[in-house]
């Protein structure tokens, strides 16, 4: 379990550089302050922006979350694309549920289901031996009382 958890920090390290080292398109400045940094303008679909990382996996984020004036403004004339920036001030891409369960050392979706078919086998065990001791163990028969 050690070893595949230094993959999966090792894995995240690597993607982390990559999308550090990769130049967006398009940046979505949010309301509160953090970029986005897509590889294109990202589409309206509903009520998000949908758009595809550096890395280019596909992502989503509510159009209500965007600063609009500041996204045109970072955007226009490629200015996004010029602008030098260190690389703490960059948004790091959305970390999987399972990376995120070895990063904090807790159990992912596929540690937890191998646990709970353990317990489950457990308690039928459990339940079973309960029978067999049910059925092993003489039930007493009452005995008519004698009139006198």
């Amino acid at each position: 379990m050690k070893g595949s958890m230094k993959s999966v920090f090792a894995l995240l390290l690597a993607a982390a550089s990559a999308a550090l080292a990769a130049t967006p398109g398009y940046v979505l400045i949010m309301k509160n302050g953090s970029r986005v940094e897509a590889k294109a303008k990202p589409e309206i679909k509903g009520k998000n922006y949908v758009y595809k990382t550096p890395l280019g996996t596909t992502q989503m984020v509510p159009v209500a979350d965007v600063d609009e004036a500041k996204t045109e403004a970072a955007n226009k004339d490629g200015i996004a694309l010029k602008e030098i920036e260190s690389p703490e001030s960059r948004t790091p891409p959305p970390a999987t549920p399972t990376a995120l369960a070895a990063a904090k050392g807790t159990p992912d979706s596929v540690e937890l289901a191998r646990q709970r078919k353990a317990e489950q086998a457990a308690r039928e065990k459990a339940e079973k031996e309960a029978a067999e001791a049910a059925l092993a163990t003489p039930t007493p028969t009452p005995t008519p009382k004698k009139k006198g």
